[in-house]
């Protein structure tokens, strides 16, 4: 993840990653499990599947990589920064 990150922008960025993780945890545990707990494990671990699927689609949907403006790219090259 650093290498795709603005230095001043990492600990942010780390941050937002960590807090991604915990609410998959939560999800997880308290959306999925209490719902599908009922059911039989081929069912319930569709239904996760499918959540999972969903979310990883509107993630690439929705990030998006910016490409550098020209004036950026040579200012960097100018400073090695």
């Amino acid at each position: 993840m650093p290498d795709y990150v603005k230095k001043n922008s990492r600990g942010r960025a780390v941050v937002l990653q960590m807090l991604g993780s915990l609410l998959g945890e939560v999800m997880a545990m308290t959306v999925l499990f209490r719902y599908t707990s009922e059911l039989e494990p081929r069912i319930g671990f569709t239904i996760a599947s499918a959540c999972t699927l969903v979310v990883g689609v509107a993630v690439m949907i929705l990030v998006r990589d910016r490409k550098p403006k020209l004036q950026q790219i040579v200012k960097d090259s100018e400073t090695g920064a």
